[in-house]
């Protein structure tokens, strides 16, 4: 593990990203499993060629924080039902029993990795706030879920971020901003734990950041993290008391 530029600031509050940090994704598969799942479930209520189109400009509307909507999911219903001009409570519900009953059989395309439990665990256990600091970009029960393929426990969490409660997306600045409100934490005292480079833009707000090394690249230049490693090189870090040190 690789530490760079020693502060001395105590770290309150550390936050994860989900996907390829605490759980591994054959993202691919997931994501071609994902759509086709979801088109099918809604195809006897709208058909592909509609509801495609329709889902995906509701998902780019949840990616700025400048529109005019409370939560991403106020995004996405706006942009959505504006295009699949249906009414909205079938829809509502075949979306509900497709995370309900579909979604967890995409855990086949996930993977585990045996130290994110027992890393979230011991945080706890200091008394750290924990965040998950994923895209906000499904309903909460798709997040718990992928939470569970993780092995990790979602009450661990005192923040979840989902569409229901979050507005806009990484790596705007206003999505850790809202972050940092809920949690009534100063930049300094937080940690922005990801393996991607939207995950490292959190240190333009002055929020430290570690790299989950996938072994896929080389380190993000920039936004450079203030330290990099495996979930067992940062376990480690903080078994040993160095958190702070960061």
């Amino acid at each position: 593990m690789e530490v760079w530029a020693l502060t001395g600031e105590q770290i309150k509050a550390v936050w994860f990203d989900l996907d390829d940090t605490l759980v591994l994704l054959d993202m691919e598969a997931f994501s071609a499993a994902y759509f086709q799942g979801l088109a099918a479930r809604m195809a006897p209520l709208c058909p592909p060629e509609e509801f495609v189109p329709a889902l995906q400009a509701g998902t780019q509307a949840m990616m700025s924080p400048d529109g005019p909507d409370p939560t991403n999911a106020a995004a996405f219903e706006r942009v959505f039902f504006s295009l699949v001009k249906r009414d909205p409570a079938p829809l509502r519900a075949a979306f509900d029993a497709f995370y309900r009953e579909d979604f967890p059989r995409l855990a086949r395309y996930s993977q585990a990795d045996p130290v994110a439990g027992r890393l979230v665990r011991f945080l706890k256990r200091q008394g750290r706030q924990l965040a998950l600091a994923t895209q906000p970009l499904l309903p909460k029960i798709a997040i718990v879920e992928r939470l569970h393929w993780a092995g990790v426990d979602p009450a661990d969490f005192d923040l979840i971020a989902c569409y229901e409660e979050m507005r806009g997306s990484k790596p705007h600045p206003a999505f850790f901003q809202q972050i940092l409100e809920r949690l009534g934490r100063e930049p300094a005292e937080c940690l922005m734990v990801g393996d991607s480079p939207t995950d490292l833009a959190a240190k333009r707000l002055g929020i430290k950041t570690f790299w989950v090394n996938r072994g896929r690249g080389d380190s993000p230049t920039e936004d450079p993290p203030d330290a990099q490693g495996t979930l067992q090189d940062l376990l480690t870090l903080v078994e040993r008391g160095g958190l702070d040190d960061l």
